[in-house]
């Protein structure tokens, strides 16, 4: 018997396949089973023509999406295990979302129960699950929001939407100039929201509640379990019957969404004081910008006229480069023209400062690698393309004191891995020959054997390129 799958994505055409099949059939007495989405098949005319005289018998597969889903969920090692029986008691709410999409992707939806059990581990942590196998009232619905969402975005993200820039760039990006020389930003409207959003309930594609460091995950693949860990303990604390102060309302919830004008007046006076003396993080400046610029726009009437001199003094009172970053996306997006320019400064701060830890990670990364790689077989470097780190004394060091310690072997590793890094200040003579040096300093009793000079030889002559040395220690 043979069997035939993805016909449709055969590039021979359609009656030559059927007739190879013909004769599969006919003259060899082959019994041949042909899987093909019909939808898909490009010269349909030609391949009913075709398929009335070679097929005998058509079966039409309907999709048992439980069915299916079950076998996914099953698919995890350890049988019985919290993460299967919290699916399996929640698998509609799965299905609702998958039926939703209208992908019928069940890649993607592997893909999200794999991952998601990431989330749902971080989240057990975080309360009482573990000691009473149950969740409070509140954790229950957090977690249900938590899988419509997950889900949600893997789907989308796996049918190449892209949900990244909808939430953090469309609306808040300037898209355009007017005469004015002032930025024109999309208006957030039913008009200018994709398609692909109307097909789930207004909550889960919320811009202004976005989770960022989930999105970042599963369009990006950046995970970082901190800033997941922290967005998870924000859905928590939002969902915990308790009273929130105007002040936080006023920071977390769109205008019109208030419950009324005094809530607002109480929240911007705050928020106006504690700018004005430094007290907000970067995104609360964004926020409270934005909110002036849409009770403006609402022709709302501010209790207090705001003095964007003061706010901008209170905003450079402080240095913000270790703020940590909000677990959700808040407001940002049109402000006054007056505030544009203080706008521009703390962007600006949120974009240095992402890049800035960024760096800091990224060379934590390969110190730590260069310090254990000797201890620890299976550690292994990996390189980013994206990111430069500054060359420093101390990497230096421990590059130095891996190669000396390590068997030949690791040393074409640790060279390869070193090498493979982009620096920032290949420019640095100073420190490019200090490194150089140190390595030739390891010919003094340190690596004696030949394979191993052969080795650190290579190293030398390689880093000499790298970084543009000649040989009396000045670059090219």
């Amino acid at each position: 018997m043979l069997i035939f799958d993805d016909f449709e994505r055969c590039t021979l055409p359609s009656d030559l396949l059927l007739g190879i099949i013909n004769d599969y059939c006919e003259n060899l007495h082959i019994k041949v089973i042909i899987v093909a989405n019909e939808a898909e098949i490009d010269d349909k005319e030609v391949y009913q023509e075709y398929k009335e005289k070679v097929i005998y018998k058509t079966v039409k597969l309907n999709q048992n999406i439980p069915y299916v889903l079950g076998a996914l969920i099953g698919e995890f090692n350890e049988a019985g295990s919290r993460y299967q029986l919290y699916l399996s008691n929640h698998s509609q709410v799965i299905i609702d979302i998958f039926n939703e999409s209208g992908y019928n992707n069940y890649r993607s939806l592997r893909a999200a129960i794999n991952d998601f059990e990431k989330i749902f581990s971080l989240f057990i942590k975080k309360t009482g699950y573990t000691d009473s196998n149950t969740f409070k009232n509140y954790e229950e619905k957090t977690l249900v929001l938590l899988i419509e969402q997950f889900f949600a975005y893997t789907f989308e993200s796996c049918a190449n939407s892209d949900i990244y820039y909808y939430f953090f760039e469309k609306f808040t990006a300037p898209s355009d100039m007017n005469d004015d020389g002032e930025p024109i930003f999309t208006p957030y409207s039913e008009e200018n929201v994709p398609e692909y959003v109307h097909k789930y309930r207004h909550e889960l594609f919320d811009i202004y509640n976005a989770p960022k460091a989930i999105v970042e995950w599963i369009t990006k693949g950046i995970y970082e379990e901190e800033s997941i860990s922290k967005c998870i303990d924000e859905y928590i604390e939002k969902a915990q019957p308790q009273n929130y102060t105007e002040f936080e309302i006023f920071l977390s919830n769109h205008i019109l969404a208030l419950d009324s004008i005094d809530v607002f007046n109480k929240g911007y006076l705050e928020a106006i004081k504690k700018a004005k003396s430094g007290e907000l993080i970067s995104e609360q400046y964004l926020t409270l910008l934005y909110q002036i610029h849409k009770a403006k726009e609402l022709k709302l009437s501010l209790p207090e006229e705001p003095d964007y001199s003061a706010i901008s003094d209170g905003f450079e009172s402080k240095d913000r480069t270790d703020e940590e970053e909000p677990a959700f996306s808040g407001f940002s997006g049109p402000v006054d023209r007056e505030a544009f320019n203080l706008k521009k400064r703390i962007d600006s701060v949120i974009n240095n400062r992402s890049v800035v830890k960024r760096e800091n990670e990224y060379y934590r990364h390969c110190l730590t690698y260069f310090n254990s790689c000797n201890v620890d077989p299976t550690k292994y470097l990996s390189h980013s393309q994206q990111i430069e780190i500054k060359l420093t004394s101390q990497l230096i060091s421990s590059v130095v004191s891996a190669f000396k310690n390590a068997i030949n072997k690791k040393r074409r590793e640790i060279a390869s891995s070193f090498l493979g890094i982009k620096f920032s200040n290949y420019n640095d003579t100073v420190l490019a020959t200090s490194l150089v040096n140190s390595l030739e300093s390891l010919r003094n009793g340190d690596i004696t054997d030949t394979i191993g000079l052969a080795n650190l030889d290579d190293f030398i002559e390689s880093t000499k390129q790298r970084f543009n040395l000649n040989n009396n220690g000045t670059q090219n």
